[in-house]
């Protein structure tokens, strides 16, 4: 049970870094999710919603925070 737990958290860590990273770079992002023909479309309704990168760093946080609910927990049960 703890191995999973240990590789649930690394799996959230990841992820929060990576949308973190992903936040702070939106048109990264569209690049890597979007075809080229929408990427210009996407890419103009980015640059003007401003709060497209406040909600990848919530979710990167609600991420982070999920991790540390799996460490705690695996730590929890090893006692």
């Amino acid at each position: 049970m703890n191995n999973w737990l240990a590789i649930a958290a690394a799996v959230f860590a990841f992820g929060a870094c990576a949308t973190w990273f992903l936040s702070s770079r939106p048109i990264l992002f569209t690049r890597l999710f979007v075809s080229y023909e929408e990427r210009m479309v996407v890419r103009r309704e980015i640059l003007e919603d401003r709060s497209f990168g406040r909600r990848l760093k919530w979710i990167g946080f609600v991420q982070f925070l999920i991790g540390l609910g799996c460490v705690a927990a695996a730590v929890l049960i090893k006692k």
